[in-house]
């Protein structure tokens, strides 16, 4: 190999090392959101406060995820909206088997699945300028994604033994660290050249790891702290915001993008308004049930065991297709022929 081609691989991994940091900013940002929005409700309210944000901010994070679904499915055709319809009995389905019988481990991994499928999502339109047209789970995005449940799954089938589960956890950050030590000097150089999102997923996967750890080990000392769960849903809820605003704005720089976001809700005001209106409204009725146990009449809509099964609703109807504008091409145009997977 020559000193120009050398440096030529050199210069291709340092560009994509730097552009792949650069799209950490929203995840960054969401994570910090996540940490101290539970910090502050379990320092103010203690564990009651964890379910008065996971179930405050959900209401609002459902409410608009199912107002953007069904404006895009009323404008697909009926095999759609059928799909939807399908969709919705399934989930009545899932709720009511899990009155019947627990089915907590397979709707923690059946959110892991909606989380990182999004978050892979995010990643490719962050990676695009938000014109990405193609299929999420990818071979790459397919690893990823199995990765993670695995790892997920690793943590429910682990003796229910805080100080066992602690040195699970305490191994994953260990190996996240390393693996994040070896990219940082850009070993090995092929696979980070064939796979330059490692960038960007290495960093990802330590903090989570560290998120866990960190609550496990608050509550083997017996300091009040959240489950990976919670952390989990909540960080989804910030991150959907952030991506949101991201997207709005790249929208403005190309209008055409606008495609499928309601005009209103497309706007910076529109939808920095209607979230805030939405959970200042949610959070009051979440803070009244859980902190203030007003009346058991609210357990339906505030009750965190009750607000699973709407949980469970959001996530197998996101499953339905949907309508998403054309990307644009260099040359202005759009491409008709791609659909994001």
């Amino acid at each position: 190999m020559t000193s120009a081609s050398q440096s030529s691989q050199v210069l291709l991994s340092t560009e994509s090392r730097i552009h792949s940091r650069l799209l950490l900013k929203g995840f960054l940002i969401s994570y910090a959101l996540t940490v101290l929005s539970l910090a502050a409700a379990g320092k103010v309210w203690g564990k009651a406060g964890f379910d008065v944000v996971v179930v405050g901010m959900g209401w609002p994070h459902l409410v608009l995820g199912f107002a953007f679904h069904v404006n895009g499915i009323v404008r697909k055709g009926r095999r759609q909206q059928t799909i939807f319809l399908g969709l919705a009995v399934l989930t009545v389905a899932i709720c009511v088997v899990h009155s019947l019988h627990s089915l907590t481990t397979l709707i923690y991994l059946y959110f892991v699945f909606h989380a990182f499928g999004d978050e892979i999502f995010m990643y490719y339109q962050r990676r695009t300028g938000h014109q990405f047209s193609g299929r999420v789970f990818d071979s790459a995005g397919r690893a990823l994604l199995w990765s993670a449940v695995v790892v997920a799954l690793i943590g429910q089938l682990t003796p229910d033994d805080l100080r066992r589960k602690l040195v699970v956890h305490l191994a994953f950050c260990t190996v996240a660290l390393v693996m994040n030590g070896l990219a940082l000097i850009g070993w090995p150089a092929k696979l980070l050249e064939s796979l330059p999102g490692l960038y960007y997923t290495l960093p990802v996967a330590l903090l989570m790891f560290l998120a866990m750890t960190g609550m496990k080990i608050l509550r083997t000392e017996g300091i009040v702290a959240p489950l990976f769960f919670a952390f989990l849903v909540v960080f989804h809820y910030f991150s959907w915001y952030v991506f949101s605003m991201e997207k709005i704005a790249a929208a403005r720089a190309h209008p055409r993008l606008r495609g499928g976001i309601m005009r209103f809700l497309g706007t910076r005001r529109g939808f920095l308004g209607t979230v805030i209106v939405l959970n200042m409204f949610s959070f009051a009725g979440a803070y009244v049930y859980q902190v203030q146990q007003v009346s058991s009449n609210l357990a339906y809509g505030f009750d965190l065991k009750y607000f699973m099964y709407f949980l469970v609703f959001h996530v197998t109807t996101s499953l339905a297709p949907k309508s998403t504008p054309k990307p644009i091409l260099q040359n202005g145009l759009t491409n008709a022929d791609s659909v994001v997977a």
